[in-house]
């Protein structure tokens, strides 16, 4: 197809390079100013490579990711961004924090709006791209279905795990008393849960970050609840509990069968 040409695209459009093309929203796609014959970027909300021909911008092709290994990273055709993975009894889990979305403001509600929002630690999109992954309230994680194990805002061929199989990566992870010293970062199981913390929409801090993981399951626990996983710092157990659904929790996939 020739040399691609990157964009300068000025900082405030937030648009990402991954795999040698600019990734971009339509909106900020429209937004860029001198406009040249050739230009290329990777569209988000259709996730496909779009080129300007001189009088538009022309659809061409999807970016796919031909034999996906456990074990080696995955790239999420959404906004081409990479994920690692890890085999655990022989379940392939995310060995990363989910990040996809539009970043929101932490005071605000996630909505079904036809668009995947999220959080980041002290609203700072940075760190959701660079440290912490983002933070989810559980009606969009799961994209507004109550099904479990519904995608959700995972990539397509991946769901979002139940308590079963967040009770099954645990049991084989040491049991509930160790499992958490053996899936926090730096482990021997290559989990690498993160300390991202939660953030509480009620009263509006982001808390616990560098001290405590918070997983959401798929699994409801009444109609304003739902299960959730805490491993903390410092402590070998993995907790199972229930939270509003209004918290911001991180997000791991788990590979579909």
């Amino acid at each position: 197809m020739g040399t691609t040409q990157l964009l300068n695209v000025p900082y405030s459009l937030h648009a990402k390079q991954s795999a040698g093309l600019v990734v971009m929203t339509s909106m900020q796609r429209d937004n860029i100013g001198d406009l040249e014959m050739g230009m290329q970027i990777f569209n988000s909300d259709t996730r496909k490579i779009n080129y300007y021909d001189g009088y538009g911008w022309i659809e061409i092709s999807g970016i796919k990711q031909a034999d996906f290994y456990c074990g080696n990273p995955l790239l999420d055709a959404r906004d081409g961004q990479y994920y690692n993975t890890v085999d655990i009894n022989g379940v392939c889990w995310m060995a990363e924090n989910l990040n996809y979305g539009t970043m929101i403001n932490g005071s605000d509600d996630q909505t079904d709006n036809g668009i995947v929002e999220k959080y980041c630690y002290t609203n700072n999109e940075n760190l959701c791209d660079d440290t912490y992954g983002a933070l989810y309230q559980w009606r969009e994680m799961m994209q507004y279905s109550t099904i479990e194990g519904a995608q959700g805002v995972c990539p397509d061929g991946w769901h979002l795990p139940t308590q079963t199989e967040w009770n099954t990566l645990i049991n084989n992870t040491g049991g509930p008393n160790y499992a958490g010293g053996n899936l926090v970062i730096g482990g021997p199981t290559g989990f690498d849960a993160l300390m991202a913390g939660q953030t509480n929409l009620f009263s509006y801090p982001f808390i616990d970050v560098g001290q405590k993981a918070y997983f959401w399951t798929s699994t409801q626990s009444g109609s304003g609840y739902a299960n959730n996983v805490i491993i903390q710092y410092g402590d070998t157990h993995a907790y199972s509990s229930q939270q509003d659904k209004y918290y911001g929790h991180s997000v791991r996939c788990v590979y579909d069968d």
